[in-house]
């Protein structure tokens, strides 16, 4: 499973480098004239949309692997839910990461954390899922 974990990761890291480069050269190309280059804007623009879905489609699998995990340990093994190996799992599959909590962080009224303490965010595929809600919680 950890193979499989770290191949889904390791695309996903491909994947957005290749977005972020694609990105780059649509807007070099913008500012095109003639056909040539715009005929090559049009092709970006495609290799762009497989691309995005080539991340929602690594996105689902991780989706899919965590879901699958859940209810294998969970309910079919009548275990209690653990967080902390619910959010091991969620790191592992780069769903979560840790973050070194900032004054920006933390709500001394709501939040049982301080500055300094590390605390777990969506990676940026989840955020894109969950329309860039922060969502922060203590390690």
């Amino acid at each position: 499973m950890d193979d499989l974990l770290e191949r889904f990761r390791m695309e996903n890291k491909r994947l957005h480098r290749e977005n972020d480069y694609l990105k780059s050269l649509m807007q070099d190309i913008r500012n095109a004239t003639d056909s040539q280059q715009a005929q090559s804007l049009l092709d970006l623009r495609a290799e762009n949309a497989r691309l995005r879905e080539a991340v929602r489609e690594a996105l689902n699998e991780k989706l899919k692997a965590f879901a699958r995990k859940i209810i294998a340990d969970y309910c079919w093994a009548c275990g209690d839910p653990d967080g902390g190996s619910i959010q091991e799992l969620a790191e592992k599959l780069g769903l979560i990461e840790p973050h070194v909590a900032t004054e920006e962080d933390v709500d001394p009224e709501f939040d049982d954390y301080e500055v300094g303490d590390t605390i777990y965010k969506f990676t940026d595929v989840l955020k894109e899922a969950t329309d860039g809600e922060e969502v922060k919680r203590h390690g």
